[in-house]
């Protein structure tokens, strides 16, 4: 395919993609064109949606932590007042206890 395509912008805040194409019995060339004003509208909105919907999904995420921290729904699996340090000292241990494991 001999065509060429290009974006033009003929006048300031007019951008047109186009395409033209030489005609084969060498009488001419044929130019089509299309606004890229609405494409380019599109755009913006896609990107201005992105952006509003990130935000929120950052806003609901702080916002349920603090609730989860507030109401202690992430409570630890252990309790402080379960936990019981016990030492043992070389003594204690005999070899019969080394041979099980």
């Amino acid at each position: 395919e001999d065509a060429t395509r290009f974006t033009w912008e003929p006048e300031p805040g007019v951008k047109l993609a186009a395409i033209i194409k030489h005609i084969s019995d060498d009488t001419g060339f044929i130019l089509a064109a299309k606004n890229l004003s609405e494409i380019e509208h599109r755009s913006r909105n896609i990107t201005t949606i992105i952006g509003l919907a990130w935000i929120f999904m950052l806003l609901l995420s702080a916002i349920l932590t603090w609730i989860l921290t507030q109401f202690n729904f992430m409570s630890s699996p252990l309790e402080e007042d379960e936990i019981e340090i016990v030492s043992v000292t070389e003594t204690q241990i005999s070899d019969k206890d080394l041979d099980q494991n």
